[in-house]
């Protein structure tokens, strides 16, 4: 009896051990597709982070080209006020100029009359002249 009793506890141990062979098994599988999941996962943040490392790179880039386009604006900004500074001071000049110009002009004119004065003048006094020593 009391080996009956030792052979029904060795087979309900084996059930157990049987049993718990194929959680282990089980166990195992979901371990090992875990396992499988965590480097898919680690695969897949690697490759996320070289392609925010690149987003990173081309940012920065474009930073500085931006940095640097800021800059040569405002040195053309600069430049174009440099320039509108020295049209208005030819546009002064040049007006100065045509007020020279026209006082100019308008001393020619009277240089012009005073001229044809003295020439018809001339005329009266050589009529004049002639007049006398033909006398």
């Amino acid at each position: 009896n009391d080996l009956h009793q030792k052979y029904l506890d060795n087979k309900h141990w084996e059930a157990k051990c049987k049993h718990s062979l194929r959680e282990n098994e089980q166990l195992a599988s979901t371990i090992k597709n875990l396992e499988q999941a965590l480097h898919r996962a680690r695969t897949e943040a690697d490759s996320s982070h070289e392609e925010l490392d690149q987003m990173l790179t081309k940012n920065q880039e474009i930073l500085s080209q931006s940095a640097n386009f800021k800059s040569v604006l405002e040195e053309r900004i600069e430049e174009n006020g440099s320039l509108k500074e020295q049209i208005r001071k030819q546009d002064e000049q040049i007006r100065k100029m045509f007020e020279l110009l026209d006082e100019s002009k308008g001393e020619l004119d009277r240089l012009q009359a005073e001229n044809f004065n003295l020439e018809k003048r001339k005329d009266v006094l050589e009529q004049s002249l002639k007049t006398a020593q033909g006398e």
